[in-house]
């Protein structure tokens, strides 16, 4: 069991991130991380342990950005590394790319999926 949280908006996200991954705090507590898109500069903090453990204020002031995904991992099997902390965040650079792909399509007047 994870949760999974995505924000887009007009202003940082990264509060907004911290804040939804304490509420869903409960769908995974053995890691947490959060990743941030800013241009085309991602920014990543993760680790193993609950959300207020592994996010001290030095590490939010390191994920700028208006878009970006936070995730809360349930242990499975015996894996507790910090590189398996967020399977999800290994996802947002793939979604960004589709993202920007579809801001480009918008932006030349294409219409229609590929």
């Amino acid at each position: 069991m994870c949760g999974i949280l995505g924000v887009m908006a007009t202003t940082p996200v990264n509060q907004l991130l911290y804040d939804g991954l304490m509420v869903l705090q409960h769908r995974g507590q053995d890691a947490a991380g959060i990743a941030t898109a800013e241009g085309n500069t991602f920014n990543l903090h993760k680790g193993p342990g609950l959300v207020r453990d592994v996010f001290r204020t030095r590490n939010m002031r390191e994920l700028p950005g208006n878009c970006g995904i936070g995730h809360v991992r349930y242990p499975v099997g015996s894996s507790h590394s910090p590189r398996g902390a967020c399977a999800a965040t290994r996802a947002a650079s793939s979604s960004h790319r589709f993202s920007q792909s579809a801001h480009a399509a918008r932006a030349s007047g294409a219409s229609g999926a590929t």
